[in-house]
């Protein structure tokens, strides 16, 4: 999404602009950082058309396990990691179990495993109305279509496989599940109507 929004506003791709640099180029998520919603950030663009992509938030814990744990092993990549993790008295490869139910020491033991397991209201607040539009992730081909006939342009949506094995609820067991319905309840009430919570 991020490098749509780049292409849309420099006007070539962010790959291109980064070839021709002759410095370092910042990283992609250094010019559209993600943050927590700030207050008057609705404010300040109370003129311009707001969306969000959001996810199911059990497929998105299953999703950072899978790509940030297993694929990327972000757990592992500060030299501090161990000493840390003992601190925290958690495994650096956990499996997923242990990862739901110390999911709290886990955004503690890495800010890029915080940025993908903090709830979705944390970044959107708790006001779904206050979005002009919401896309499942499940629907980027309605985003695509909704974005060309805004700007006018042919957007192409980049596809993103990830990296690391793919889980499934299935792969849950019933307390993981409840301790993530339990984590995650604002963002089920955020998104009634668009993901509903599994029973447990």
């Amino acid at each position: 999404m991020k490098r749509v929004l780049f292409a849309l506003e420099c006007g070539e791709p962010f790959e291109k602009r980064t070839e021709a640099s002759a410095h370092k180029p910042k990283a992609l998520h250094e010019i559209y950082p993600s943050r927590p919603l700030a207050r008057g950030d609705f404010k300040a663009c109370a003129n311009l058309w707001k969306f969000a992509v959001v996810r199911d938030p059990v497929d998105r814990i299953l999703s950072a396990y899978g790509h940030r744990v297993v694929g990327l092993r972000d757990l592992e990549k500060r030299d501090t990691a161990k000493r840390k993790a003992r601190l925290l008295r958690i495994s650096l490869r956990p499996d997923l179990e242990e990862f739901c139910l110390k999911l709290d020491r886990y955004r503690l033991m890495s800010g890029l495993i915080r940025h993908h397991v903090d709830a979705q209201t944390r970044f959107l607040g708790r006001d779904p109305a206050r979005l002009d539009a919401i896309f499942p992730i499940e629907k980027m081909a309605e985003l695509t279509q909704a974005l060309s006939e805004r700007t006018g342009q042919q957007i192409t949506m980049p596809t993103n496989s990830g990296t690391g094995p793919r889980f499934t609820r299935s792969d849950l067991s019933p307390k993981a599940t409840r301790v993530i319905l339990r984590k995650f309840a604002a963002d089920y009430r955020f998104l009634n109507g668009i993901y509903q919570a599994p029973r447990t």
